[in-house]
């Protein structure tokens, strides 16, 4: 304590008693709590726009635009980037401008809890693409999954293909997706407790007929569940509510 004193003493002529020094300390304390409380105010939310950026982060899901600027400084560069947010402060749709022309755009759906759903983007040549989370989770969660419908043939009963020659022969819908999917499993459900990585093809449970949208690129919407039965030809599969052809 005399250290310290003497060192105020030195500093501040007018300080002539360990009270004064004590309430000389305390202003410096109060002084440096405000700052570090001004230097950890929360970072302002964008709601709306447009906002323009010169760069992005990483090809993150969903994309993330950085070095925000304005439109006057962002057409005199090569490239540059729009941005819109919905109300909580997400991103909902991102332009890549190149060129002063649009090189690709992708507009993101949110779930109620506010996780990403689906990304549904398109390029300069017209070509739709699509950007989802890469880990999903089963019933009862709704997912929203996109890629190709085709049918396949597999082995019924009796025996699901120990004897091809007696074994009937079934046919079943598949979506085959754009990218692969993770799925995360439950402990506590008997039925999807295990996690599956890498999903790129799942059977579909499906009643309506699927003939017209075979061969094209779709959007379905519905539960999905791990398989656990011999009418069950992939690991995950999912129960359909609704089937959307990309484009109408």
């Amino acid at each position: 304590m005399i250290k310290y004193t003497r060192l105020f003493l030195i500093w501040s002529p007018q300080v002539t008693s360990l009270k004064s020094v004590s309430k000389t300390f305390s202003v410096l304390v109060l002084l440096i709590f405000l700052a570090i409380g001004f230097s950890c105010k929360k970072p302002e939310v964008k709601v709306g726009g447009p906002y323009y950026y010169e760069s992005f982060s990483n090809y993150e899901i969903p994309f993330k635009p950085i070095k925000e600027t304005s439109l006057e400084r962002a057409k005199k560069l090569t490239a540059y980037y729009e941005a819109h947010f919905n109300e909580q402060g997400s991103i909902k749709k991102f332009i890549k401008y190149l060129n002063g022309k649009i090189e690709f755009s992708v507009t993101y759906d949110y779930r109620p809890d506010g996780t990403l759903e689906i990304g549904r983007g398109k390029n300069s040549n017209g070509k739709i693409f699509f950007q989802h989370s890469n880990w999903f989770e089963y019933e009862p969660r709704l997912v929203a999954l996109s890629g190709v419908i085709r049918l396949e043939n597999r082995f019924g009963p009796p025996g699901y293909g120990e004897d091809p020659v007696q074994d009937s022969k079934v046919e079943i819908r598949v979506l085959e997706l754009e990218s692969p999917i993770n799925v995360k499993g439950d402990p506590a459900d008997d039925i999807n407790t295990e996690t599956v990585l890498g999903v790129k093809n799942i059977q579909l449970v499906v009643e309506e007929p699927i003939r017209k949208y075979l061969q094209k690129k779709v959007t379905i919407k519905g539960t999905l569940f791990h398989g656990h039965t011999g009418h069950h030809y992939t690991e995950v599969l999912l129960d359909v509510q609704s089937i959307n052809i990309i484009g109408n």
